[in-house]
């Protein structure tokens, strides 16, 4: 049997950013909400940490799926991803 899966990104707006009669561009509109979600990873003496880490972690326990995008040539991507599956 062959499974073939359909992913939707959805990107969650602030409500302020919505009821505003001036105009906003959509690079605004992006950026303002990649600033509410942005947290701290850090990666020292072998480990991971900061909020990126916790936040990983909580989030992850509770998916049925989880993705991991890289850059390829990164060795941390796959430090990051075996840490992961360890926790």
């Amino acid at each position: 049997m062959r499974v073939v899966g359909t992913f939707l990104t959805m990107l969650v707006l602030p409500a302020s950013l919505l009821a505003t009669d001036e105009p906003v561009s959509i690079e605004d509109t992006l950026q303002a909400a990649a600033s509410e979600h942005c947290y701290q990873l850090t990666y020292q003496d072998g480990r991971f940490g900061g909020a990126a880490w916790e936040r990983l972690l909580t989030q992850g326990q509770g998916a049925h799926f989880f993705l991991i995008g890289e850059e390829h040539g990164v060795a941390e991507n796959a430090r990051l991803a075996s840490q992961l599956f360890a926790a």
